[in-house]
């Protein structure tokens, strides 16, 4: 399990090839190189791209891996926007959201 987070979390190309070529070397010295075959060939081979980090981790996001700073300020948003409020009052609530 160890090579395989090492492998999903390779944060470029060339450190994927490696973790890749770790694993692989690990499994075939313990004789189970059909694991290795059997991840590669469903997961890694088309799927890759989905979640090994050299792929999905390409925006900027300052070490943020969940939405929840997204969602508190959403929540603050909503607690001062009544029914009705007009779209002027909406925009300095959320510039006052961002500048904060």
């Amino acid at each position: 399990m160890t090579y395989w987070r090492r492998v999903c979390e390779s944060t470029s190309e060339p450190m994927y090839k490696y973790n890749l070529e770790k694993m692989y070397n690990r499994l075939v010295v313990a004789n189970r190189e059909s694991v290795y075959d059997y991840v590669y060939e469903n997961w890694l081979k088309d799927y890759k791209e989905m979640f090994v980090y050299a792929w999905t981790d390409k925006c900027r996001n300052f070490g943020q891996r969940t939405t929840n700073r997204v969602e508190s300020q959403h929540a603050n948003l909503k607690r001062y926007i009544t029914r009705g409020s007009s779209l002027v009052r909406i925009a300095r609530c959320v510039i006052d959201i961002v500048e904060t």
